[in-house]
């Protein structure tokens, strides 16, 4: 029967693990989504920043009438490959920043949950103190009420010795009713001695509870390095970055004052294209997202209802265990 429930554990734990490696990939995939949404919002945003510039500085462009030859097309196109890279460096600068936020947020729940698993672990360690305290006492007094008990049954033997014939069986119903009182307590000294030995003061479940709690907080102290180490590159980037930001945004101003009429005409209508183009695959990812986070969720519950089955049928064990030893 332990050996079926063995398999079962088994069966179990591998079920689980698959469905983590699934849950792993749809979580991933999110994330992905996500990242390529909130990259797609920000150059929308930069780019609707572009197109709504105040027609009070679009009127003070210098007018010049285009004549279409090769060398001002060129010249045109040459224009806005250097905003492209302009905006490019913005957009690099600003997604820094939303990244850096994020992360901030991230560790902050991260923390928060050790904080909440320390104060669960904290609970259980003072009761298993308490408990360790308590049977230590036990201990103690079962030790003295033994030492007791020997004095009696030695003071009983001897009367027993000297004892007239008619009096000797009520005194050895005395010394067995003492004998029989030594060896429950003995008995129970001894199971109390054993469990200080092996640190078995805690219920197994609650040995179990504080041993998921341990990993818990292991593996969230793991997180918050990788989150520190995360938050300490995005913070050198922007560091570096924020200079050539600022002379950035000066620069895509200054070639934008200088363009003609017509020439910002060109340049406004293909960043409105672009903009619908983003716009259009902000919307597709974002369905997809939604999609991802669904399954994800699914996902979740699976492993969620894995989880709870292979520890019940754990503590079955334990308690099985516990019952044939």
């Amino acid at each position: 029967n332990i050996n079926h429930m063995k398999n079962q554990q088994a069966q179990l734990q591998k079920k689980l693990r698959e469905e983590n490696e699934k849950k792993k990939i749809l979580e991933t995939g999110i994330q992905h989504g996500q990242l390529k949404i909130k990259k797609l919002q920000q150059k929308t945003e930069q780019q609707e920043k572009i197109l709504k510039l105040k027609n009070e500085e679009i009127a003070a462009f210098k007018k010049r009438n285009s004549t279409g030859a090769p060398q001002q097309l060129q010249k045109l196109e040459e224009k806005r490959k250097c905003l492209d890279e302009e905006l490019e460096k913005i957009l690099h600068q600003h997604q820094e920043l939303a990244a850096l936020e994020e992360d901030l947020k991230r560790r902050e729940a991260i923390i928060l949950k050790k904080e909440t698993l320390m104060q669960e672990k904290s609970h259980l360690e003072i009761k298993k103190l308490r408990s360790s305290q308590a049977l230590n006492e036990d201990s103690l007094k079962l030790s003295t009420r033994l030492s007791m008990l020997d004095q009696e049954l030695c003071d009983k033997n001897k009367q027993l010795q000297r004892s007239a014939t008619d009096e000797q069986g009520k005194i050895f119903e005395e010394v067995q009713a003492l004998q029989k009182e030594r060896d429950q307590l003995l008995k129970r000294r001894n199971s109390v001695d054993e469990k200080l030995k092996n640190g078995r003061v805690l219920s197994a479940e609650e040995e179990h509870v504080l041993f998921q709690l341990e990993e818990g907080i292991e593996t969230l102290e793991a997180a918050i390095a990788y989150k520190n180490e995360s938050i300490q590159n995005h913070q050198n980037s922007i560091r570096v970055s924020s200079q050539i930001l600022t002379q950035s945004e000066a620069s895509v101003m200054g070639k934008l004052v200088s363009l003609s009429a017509t020439e910002l005409r060109a340049i406004l209508l293909k960043y409105f294209n672009k903009v619908v183009r983003l716009r259009e695959s902000e919307h597709k990812l974002q369905v997809q997202s939604e999609e991802l986070r669904m399954r994800a969720m699914e996902q979740e519950n699976i492993t969620r209802e894995l989880e709870l089955a292979l520890e019940h049928l754990m503590l079955q064990c334990d308690r099985r265990l516990t019952f044939q030893q």
